[in-house]
């Protein structure tokens, strides 16, 4: 059988960089601009996509492993693996980098915490013996998806700075550096995740 990062991850690949992509909300002056960070920010809502799958896979796999797979908690946690599959059909095709797509990605980015749901990764005294290596793993995953949180929120919020740039120049101010870096390097660093 396929584990879940087999089934779900090759869903979510880098994206082709030949894609024609617009911006048609930006002026001309930052089109250029605008076009590289369009594409740097589908590189990295990809990479978030893939962490976010990879953390929610991980705490399911230690429910299996516990024989806990008919608990409310993995049930919850697989359920919000199809909603990142549903993003990801709405996001990738997505080619025009305007303020309402912008919205829309920071809306998601700031919100991974519903579905990457900590609170849901835990194990009980009644589940597993509290010092086994189980609950330490659990722990770890926990971690990670806290990081995973946490970077989607910082990238939430730079698109959101961008989106009150563009409204800056709408109303005649213009700023030094219209984008705001995100995080995973710039130019794209590979394509790897």
């Amino acid at each position: 059988m396929d584990t879940f990062q087999e089934q779900y991850l090759s869903f979510i690949q880098v994206p082709d960089q030949t894609v024609p992509l617009s911006a048609p909300d930006w002026p001309k002056t930052h089109h250029p601009q605008a076009i590289s960070w369009f594409r740097h920010l589908r590189w990295t809502i990809t990479s978030m996509t893939t962490k976010s799958i990879q953390a929610i896979e991980a705490a399911l796999h230690l429910y299996e492993k516990t024989s806990h797979e008919h608990s409310l908690r993995y049930t919850k946690l697989r359920e919000s693996i199809p909603k990142f599959l549903e993003w990801w059909d709405n996001f990738i095709p997505v080619t025009q980098l305007s303020r309402f797509f912008l919205l829309a990605v920071a809306e998601f980015m700031m919100s991974l915490g519903d579905l990457v749901n900590v609170g849901e990764m835990y194990f009980t005294k009644g589940d597993v013996d509290l010092d086994s290596a189980f609950v330490r793993e659990m722990l770890e995953v926990r971690k990670s998806a806290r990081t995973v949180i946490f970077e989607g929120f910082i990238i939430g919020r730079l698109v959101q700075e961008a989106v009150f740039r563009l409204e800056d120049l709408g109303e005649g101010y213009t700023a030094d550096q219209m984008f705001v870096g995100l995080p995973g390097g710039f130019p794209f660093p590979g394509e790897k995740f």
